[in-house]
């Protein structure tokens, strides 16, 4: 099921975390790939992200750019936050509420104390997430 392939998954990216953020675009196929992926790819980052010896060495700019990518589609065709009620082997799993939920989570570990240093990278980069702004005016 979903929920045993997300677990799977969740693991697997905490062995090869630069592999998965590679081909985090792929992460996020609105409408063919079930957002319960998309969510168990994000929570599989913010598990690395939260660890007490994460050393801030992963370039998190792919994972910025899939935030992108999901707030345009949103823009486009807003987010629906129910699952079809008629799928009862479905309904348990998370919608796409609880993505956008994953993915502040992953902004507040990124802009803690604990982990300024990775916000340093992102303002060098062009992104300053501290601020709310980047080259693309992401945050408003």
């Amino acid at each position: 099921n979903a929920s045993g392939m997300g677990d799977i998954l969740r693991q697997d990216i905490a062995k090869r975390p630069s592999d998965y953020l590679g081909k985090a675009d792929l992460f996020f196929q609105r409408g063919e790939l079930d957002q319960h992926y998309t969510y168990s790819f994000l929570r599989a980052f913010e598990e690395i992200i939260h660890a007490e010896g994460y050393d801030n060495t992963l370039d998190l700019e792919k994972l910025l750019d899939l935030f992108i990518v999901i707030q345009k589609s949103g823009e486009k065709l807003p987010f629906s936050n129910d699952r079809d009620k008629n799928d009862f082997g479905n309904t348990w799993l998370v919608d796409w509420g609880g993505v956008h939920d994953q993915i502040a989570e992953i902004l507040k570990k990124l802009l803690s104390e604990r982990n300024s240093k990775i916000s340093l990278l992102f303002s060098r980069s062009g992104r300053d997430i501290r601020n709310g702004t980047n080259a693309s005016g992401w945050f408003r």
